[in-house]
């Protein structure tokens, strides 16, 4: 089972080099005494030192893996190895070296690899190999036990430089271009599926299985570092991979290489995917179907048990492809895989808390590959994101709406206390947008307001006790509701309806005319500036027009400024400026509120004259 593991999570790629010369490297690393090596699980950084205790001695680091030259002195040409830390047993670091004579001609190889003195390499083992080719002849080994000392001269391999967006998974290959290749082998497959005749579908899946395994081998040749690199021992496996993937040129011998393998479970695999009567699906599936596997891993990085749902979304892909009778249900099945792992990382995953989870689980000498972690993560979703399958029609994306995403805090009377976030572009899959609004009481006598706004998903909706739940609450939740929209910005913490002043008009005393127009105001300075600057300034940039600075935020502070206190509210307008007033408009300095009318009003007049100056068509140069 190892073997065949190993070649699908390394994700399958080799070396053109090495297709034409015919050369194959010694996998000795994993075969006879070098099964050792391949074995190791321990994860660095997965059990840190307690703090105050002696910390452990680094591993020692040896080169691995093997290099092969045209003569003793002669130029490096082909090659599968690095420097790097060994699994916890090792106590020194090989050096095979030997002459290896093929029908095609004579070459130089170095292998190296970690070991004890127990699991040495041996000449015989070299010769044993099952991936040797050819005579093995002037073979040696010798064995050193400091850091990198059997590294054989320096390699000529130029590496190319890795985009900033992508990461170098394998020698030859990043992640993006890996993902790439083993879709362009699969793809002759996908595009006649589903099949009526099984020996097509066999036939085009074994070539499938050949294109993998040249892909393999390409990107698994070169020295070029890589960020597995810190595993220890892994680039001791590559030429056992490289030879399990030559080697598999049919899905039949793919799947015996597998230890203890029975033919009928190869048949059964075989049968399942190329099916001899369209449409009918495996009973184990329907099983698996009806009663779901249940992990149930506790994490923090995803909501809800995300490892069931993975396992749940793949076994309805299968059976919805095994049920498929034409090519557009084979497409639906795909696309709709697809589409739940990307809508589940962008909906209930947080890349925060993955990196904190990170921090962690690894090493201080490997946290610099947390931000590659991340890169990679991304790749892989954009990859299921854009992924064309062939064959199948183009599905219309629904573009993702904007959302507030962020938290504004009020005190109970409106009062402005903080905001964070802003309006962002949600990821693909989300459908909507959502807020939370609550009362929270942080603590006794005091008792704050808050509105979260998020992008969302109808199937992944929060709750009111997912959120008083939250780790970010203090204190509790007194009351809680969550409210979703599916326009862009629809869920605007900001938005103020402002209440009708008829009822100060339905007065007759002049303190209540005097009310009545003071609401007007207000009113008209809530609205303006929460809905006309938004238009103002998305017009001003579509139409390149020059205009003075706009009106900066007054001064005024609404110390004592209501009869009543705590009808005093506040809201922060577009440009982050205060607009405070009193809900029941009684003022204890009414010509204070005058002299704030008239000052808005001579800043803010010149303004919006000249927008409708323009509007209208009365500008010098003509409509826009």
């Amino acid at each position: 089972m190892n073997k065949l593991v190993i070649l699908c999570l390394i994700g399958i790629y080799a070396t053109a080099a090495l297709a034409q010369t015919g050369f194959s490297p010694p996998t000795t690393a994993a075969t006879g005494r070098g099964t050792s090596t391949t074995t190791a699980t321990t994860r660095p950084g997965t059990a840190p030192s307690p703090p105050n205790i002696t910390t452990p001695t680094p591993p020692l680091s040896c080169f691995q893996g093997w290099k092969a030259y045209t003569s003793i002195t002669g130029p490096e040409i082909a090659g599968s190895s690095s420097v790097g830390p060994c699994p916890a047993y090792a106590t020194q670091c090989d050096l095979t070296e030997y002459v290896n004579a093929q029908p095609n001609g004579t070459y130089y190889i170095r292998f190296g690899r970690c070991s004890t003195p127990a699991t040495q390499t041996t000449c015989n083992d070299v010769r044993m190999d099952n991936s040797t080719v050819g005579m093995v002849l002037n073979c040696s080994v010798s064995a050193c036990s400091t850091n990198n000392c059997n590294v054989p001269m320096a390699s000529n391999q130029s590496c190319p430089q890795t985009p900033s967006n992508d990461v170098q998974i394998l020698p030859m290959c990043t992640l993006k271009q890996t993902l790439n290749q083993s879709f362009e082998c699969m793809g002759p497959w996908f595009k006649d599926a589903p099949y009526n005749n099984p020996w097509m579908c066999k036939t085009n899946l074994d070539q499938m299985v050949r294109c993998l395994g040249g892909v393999t081998a390409k990107c698994l040749s070169g020295s070029c570092p890589t960020i597995l690199d810190f595993i220890p021992g892994v680039r001791a496996v590559y030429p056992t991979v490289v030879a399990v993937a030559r080697s598999a040129t049919s899905l039949s011998s793919a799947l015996g290489l597998i230890p203890n393998i029975s033919q009928p479970i190869i048949d059964l695999i075989q049968n399942g995917i190329c099916p001899s009567t369209l449409g009918v699906v495996d009973p184990n599936l329907l099983q698996l179907l009806s009663t779901p596997i249940k992990v149930g891993l506790q994490q923090n990085v995803c909501t809800g048990d995300i490892l069931d749902d993975l396992i749940k979304w793949s076994v309805e892909a299968a059976v919805a492809m095994q049920r498929a009778t034409t090519h557009g249900e084979i497409c639906t099945a795909m696309n709709t895989f697809g589409t739940q792992i990307v809508t589940a990382w962008n909906t209930r995953c947080s890349a925060d808390r993955l990196d904190s989870l990170l921090r962690l689980v690894l090493t201080a000498d490997l946290q610099h590959l947390i931000p590659k972690i991340r890169i990679g993560i991304q790749v892989a979703i954009d990859f299921m994101q854009n992924l064309k399958l062939p064959g199948c029609p183009n599905v219309p994306v629904i573009p993702a709406p904007m959302c507030f995403n962020g938290t504004v805090v009020t005190y109970p009377n409106g009062t402005f206390i903080s905001r964070n976030g802003g309006y962002v572009q949600c990821q693909m899959g989300v459908n909507e947008c959502g807020s939370i609004r609550a009362v929270n009481t942080v603590a006794p006598g005091h008792t704050i307001h808050w509105v979260t706004g998020f992008c969302s998903h109808t199937n992944f909706r929060p709750t009111c006790d997912q959120v008083r739940a939250g780790p970010q609450v203090v204190g509790t939740i007194d009351s809680c509701s969550l409210s979703f929209c599916s326009t862009s910005n629809c869920n605007n913490p900001d938005v103020t309806v402002m209440p009708s002043c008829d009822r100060f008009y339905a007065g007759t005393s002049t303190c209540m005319k005097r009310r009545a127009w003071v609401c007007d105001y207000v009113n008209w300075r809530v609205e303006f500036l929460s809905k006309w600057m938004k238009d103002f300034r998305q017009w001003k940039i579509q139409n390149f027009i020059s205009v003075p600075p706009l009106p900066q935020c007054a001064s005024f502070r609404p110390v004592n400024m209501c009869k009543t206190a705590n009808a005093l509210k506040c809201e922060l307008d577009i440009n982050q400026c205060h607009v405070c007033y009193c809900t029941d408009h009684d003022y204890t300095n009414l010509a204070e509120i005058e002299a704030m009318w008239m000052g808005d009003y001579n800043r803010w007049k010149r303004i919006r004259d000249m927008y409708n100056n323009i509007m209208t068509g009365n500008n010098a140069g003509g409509t826009c």
